[in-house]
């Protein structure tokens, strides 16, 4: 497993349940039969999947914003997909996103992986590269463009300028 065999597992899960931007979580998670329940979680936790008597269930901090929230499911949904398992438990807190040596160990490539689908399932390549694409072709300026991409995908602008980077956009 590696980031592009993530990526690749989240445009699959997309074509498979949803065509639509912004892309539906709920339904997503509904028709993988997760349920997902918005606890208070200290500020440090993002969220966790969780297996009880054969239920998945992702549990997002409610005291988010919306576009953390929304991350926090697909990232979980990721876990879901790529690392699920009964008796297992994933729990997220926000990291600094810098090498280090947790970023060695098993749990944090699942980390990365995890964030890879994350940005995949939320923004998946055909619909970013049209609308970036044409952002471009209209001379929309950068900070412009990643403020409505941001609205459009329901995401957080350090999240689209992650991903358009990512891409070989340049976004400065």
């Amino acid at each position: 497993m590696n980031k592009r065999d993530a990526m690749n597992e989240a445009l699959k899960l997309y074509r498979q349940t949803s065509s639509s931007i912004p892309v539906d979580l709920s339904a997503i998670a509904a028709s993988l039969n997760i349920q997902i329940m918005y606890p208070d979680l200290e500020d440090s936790v993002s969220g966790m999947l969780v297996f009880k008597d054969g239920q998945a269930i992702i549990g997002v901090n409610a005291n988010h914003a919306r576009t953390r929230q929304r991350f926090t499911i697909a990232h979980e949904i990721g876990h879901f997909i790529l690392h699920g398992g009964a008796g297992t438990i994933f729990i997220d807190e926000r990291r600094i996103q810098f090498r280090n040596e947790m970023s060695s160990s098993g749990t944090s490539l699942q980390e990365i992986h995890a964030n890879a689908f994350a940005a995949a399932l939320l923004m998946p390549d055909p619909e970013i590269d049209a609308r970036a694409r044409t952002m471009v072709e209209n001379q929309i300026e950068a900070d412009v463009a990643i403020w409505q991409l941001a609205e459009v995908f329901e995401v957080s602008e350090e999240a689209i300028k992650r991903r358009l980077a990512d891409k070989g956009y340049d976004v400065e």
